[in-house]
């Protein structure tokens, strides 16, 4: 007796970024500017899948068949939110791993540490600021774990070449701990409390200005300290 044959599975398709169109890239990019939007003001758990593809134009069925789910679309908004902030930031981070190899004065090591975080602080607050928003939120697990990671691990080398500053800063008698906690410590400076206004251009430069003014004080207090064990009584002595 001859069998009826089997129709075939119906598979969804997904999006393969080897073969994918000018158009599919498009439309990928404006659900990650959707997501960006949506997660960094209403949060992973605030913003809905329909939500977000209304905003970006388009049908929910595409936000799957792009990412898969909706934690699939915020990792990508993670990558975004790294990949961007690391073009922000990355002649500075690059020329101070150069000065570390130096024997550079403290001057100009605070120098270096200031001018990374005047560069946060225009990436992150000198234009859309969905992107910091999504990343604060996952800083405070207010998201999937696995962006916060994503996240963590792009600002490594960010922070790594900072902590490795304030050690040098610092002297021998600092522990990797303390290097960290203090880099954490002057970097909190750049985050603004939750709901603060929008922080605009001119607030923006002044801000810049009072962040620089106290991370100097701050790495210049330091550097004291390290003279001060050196040579007691000559901690106020230019090296």
């Amino acid at each position: 007796m001859n069998r009826p044959a089997r129709l075939p599975t119906k598979t969804r398709l997904r999006y393969d970024a080897r073969s994918a169109s000018v158009r599919g890239v498009e439309t990928r990019a404006r659900l990650i500017a959707a997501g960006l939007e949506l997660f960094g003001s209403r949060g992973f758990y605030g913003a809905s899948t329909r939500d977000i593809a209304a905003a970006a134009g388009l049908h929910a069925a595409s936000l799957q068949y792009y990412f898969n789910d909706k934690e699939g679309l915020y990792l990508a908004c993670a990558r975004d939110v790294v990949a961007r902030t690391w073009d922000g930031v990355a002649a500075r981070v690059i020329a101070a791993e150069q000065l570390l190899r130096t024997e550079a004065s403290d001057q100009a090591l605070v120098g270096a540490f200031c001018d990374i975080q005047t560069d946060l602080l225009d990436t992150l607050h000198g234009a859309d600021e969905h992107g910091f928003l999504l990343a604060a939120r996952g800083q405070a697990g207010l998201g999937p774990a696995a962006g916060f990671r994503l996240v963590h691990r792009g600002i490594r080398r960010i922070v790594g070449v900072q902590a490795a500053i304030i050690g040098r800063i610092g002297g021998l008698a600092m522990s990797g701990q303390e290097c960290a906690m203090r880099e954490m410590s002057l970097n909190g400076q750049v985050l603004r409390p939750r709901g603060a206004r929008r922080i605009t251009a001119a607030s923006l430069a002044t801000l810049e200005r009072v962040i620089r003014d106290q991370t100097s004080a701050a790495l210049r207090a330091l550097i004291a300290t390290r003279r001060g064990r050196k040579h007691p009584g000559r901690a106020s002595d230019s090296d």
